[in-house]
């Protein structure tokens, strides 16, 4: 796991970075038109030409991200926590609201209202009712639970 006391790993050299945002922008794509499963395809070979161990390096966050985010387009909510909760353990002090509210969804699908509760909440309280425009039916549970919100 990524020790965040650890000196920070020099940049990428710049062809690895050029082909990480050739693949990533691929696999962004296919999210776009709607095909996670070949999202993810790329999302992995992103992974697999970072330098070991891959998770030295700051992009290993985002590309979590991005496939925990193909993961919940396909409904394999399990599986996208675990690339969430890879991603969120990267963002350091600056938690990202995307993935903590995307946390929240996976847990509130898996009925897990509690933690769906506390990580929406945490989404909401970064970013505001913005973060919850394509959701409005999460943000309306989170007012539910929490009226505060």
């Amino acid at each position: 796991m990524n020790d965040s006391s650890a000196i920070p790993p020099q940049e990428l050299p710049e062809d690895i970075q050029d082909a990480l945002e050739e693949i990533c922008d691929q696999g962004n794509e296919a999210m776009d038109e709607g095909n996670p499963e070949e999202a993810l395809v790329f999302f992995r070979q992103a992974l697999e030409i970072l330098p070991p161990p891959a998770e030295d390096w700051e992009v290993y966050g985002w590309i979590q991200a991005a496939m925990g985010d193909a993961k919940f387009a396909l409904h394999a909510y399990n599986e996208a926590l675990e690339h969430f909760d890879r991603a969120a353990a990267y963002a350091g002090e600056d938690e990202n609201p995307f993935v903590l509210m995307r946390i929240g969804q996976c847990y509130r699908r898996l009925k897990d209202e509690a933690n769906a509760a506390e990580y929406l909440q945490r989404a909401f309280a970064i970013d505001g009712e913005d973060i919850f425009d394509e959701d409005p039916d999460d943000l309306a549970f989170l007012k539910r639970v929490n009226p505060v919100a």
